[in-house]
């Protein structure tokens, strides 16, 4: 999983995933491990920010993005 974050004016950006072998789930997925499918989180300054289920996310902000790939059975506690 790759991240590109493009800062926008008024310290916002917008956050691109480009993922390889993964597929996110939709909303309202069963809560199954599953390899290669689930929800990304996305990390800002080090705190959990969101759970992302498409490869497109606007966020208030651009400072320390990192991401992690999760097993829905793990973000849907």
């Amino acid at each position: 999983m790759a991240v590109e974050v493009q800062p926008d004016p008024g310290d916002t950006g917008d956050v691109r995933l480009t993922v390889r072998h993964f597929r996110f789930s939709p909303p309202g997925a069963r809560p199954m491990a599953e390899a290669g499918r689930g929800v990304a989180r996305l990390y800002l300054d080090g705190r959990s920010l969101t759970r992302l289920r498409t490869v497109d996310h606007h966020l208030p902000g651009h400072h320390g993005v990192g991401d992690r790939g999760e097993a829905a059975s793990h973000g849907e506690r």
